[in-house]
C-alpha cells in the first residue's frame, strides 16, 4: 500500500503549482476560448507526465494507453482543477503554461452548447462539500477516473479494473483511518463515487462541445483527442489503428 500510494503521490506532483503571487489579468467572454484551450493543453500535458509515472499504466499496450489517456482527458482536467475553484467567488485562478495568471468565472460555460454549464456547477458544488481540500483523496479520485475499464475497446479491460479496485480500496482504507469510523468514512466513500458519475456526464458533454467548434480553431493536441482528423477523412474504424492514426501529438512512450 505504502509503494503504491508513494507512486501515485509522485505521478500526481505534476499537477502542483506554487501560489500565484499577483492577478495578472480577469478573463472576459471574448478572452475564453483560447484561455480555456491553453489551460486544457498545459493540464494534459501533465496529465501525459502523471500517466508516464505510473509502473501499471507503462506495462500496457499502446492502444490500451492512448484509450485511457484520450478517454479520460476531460475528467482528469476538470478534475485537477477543483483546487483552483473559488465556492464563494464562483471562479477559478489558475497559472497558464506561459506562466500568466488569471482568473474566470463559472458563468463562462454558458456559452457552451451542451449543458456543460449545469453539469459543471453540479460537479463543482458536490466535489466541493466531500473533498474537503484533502489533496490525498484528489490524487486517488485522480487515479481512479483515470483507470477506468469502462473505456471502449480496451485489450485488457480486467487488467484496468484490477487497478482500479486497488485505488478504490486506498481510498476507502484513507478513509477509514481519516474519520476513524466505518459509517463514516463508508458513506463519505460512497458520496466521492456518485460525484464521479456526475463527473462522467459533464465529461461527456464537454467532450461534445468541443466537437461542435470549428476545426480549424481547435488546437493539434485537442483535435487528437476528440478523434477530429479521423471524423473529417470519414475513417470511423474502433479501436487501435483509429486511435493511433489520431494521436501524432500524443506522446506517451
Amino acid at each position: 500500500e505504502a509503494n503504491k500510494l508513494a507512486e501515485l503521490f509522485s505521478a500526481t506532483s505534476f499537477f502542483k503549482e506554487s501560489a500565484p503571487i499577483a492577478l495578472v489579468s480577469r478573463v472576459d467572454d471574448r478572452q475564453f476560448g483560447p484561455v480555456f484551450m491553453n489551460l486544457f493543453e498545459t493540464q494534459f500535458t501533465r496529465v501525459i507526465q502523471m500517466c508516464k509515472s505510473f509502473a501499471t499504466f507503462n506495462s500496457i499496450n499502446e492502444c490500451d494507453k492512448l484509450t485511457l489517456i484520450k478517454g479520460g482527458a476531460f475528467n482528469v482536467f476538470t478534475m485537477r482543477t477543483v483546487p483552483y475553484y473559488d465556492r464563494t467567488n464562483h471562479a477559478w485562478t489558475i497559472t497558464l503554461n506561459n506562466e500568466s495568471t488569471v482568473m474566470f468565472d463559472l458563468k463562462l460555460f454558458k456559452r457552451f452548447p451542451t449543458n456543460v454549464f449545469v453539469w459543471l456547477k453540479k460537479f463543482l458544488n458536490q466535489i466541493d462539500q466531500e473533498w474537503e481540500t484533502d489533496i490525498i483523496v484528489l490524487d486517488l479520485l485522480t487515479a481512479i477516473v483515470l483507470f477506468n475499464p469502462d473505456r471502449p475497446n480496451l485489450e485488457h479491460k480486467n487488467f484496468v479494473k484490477l487497478q482500479q479496485n486497488i485505488y478504490m480500496y486506498l481510498l476507502q482504507r484513507y478513509l477509514a483511518v481519516r474519520y476513524q469510523s466505518q459509517t463514516e468514512s463508508t458513506l463519505k466513500f460512497v458520496k466521492l463515487l456518485n460525484c464521479l458519475k456526475v463527473l462522467n456526464v459533464l465529461s461527456d458533454n464537454l467532450r461534445l462541445s468541443m466537437e461542435y467548434k470549428d476545426p480549424d480553431h481547435v488546437p493539434p493536441l485537442m483535435k487528437d483527442i476528440l478523434d477530429i482528423n479521423e471524423k473529417r477523412s470519414g475513417n470511423t474504424c474502433d479501436g487501435c489503428a483509429g486511435a493511433t492514426v489520431t494521436s501524432n501529438n500524443i506522446v506517451v512512450f
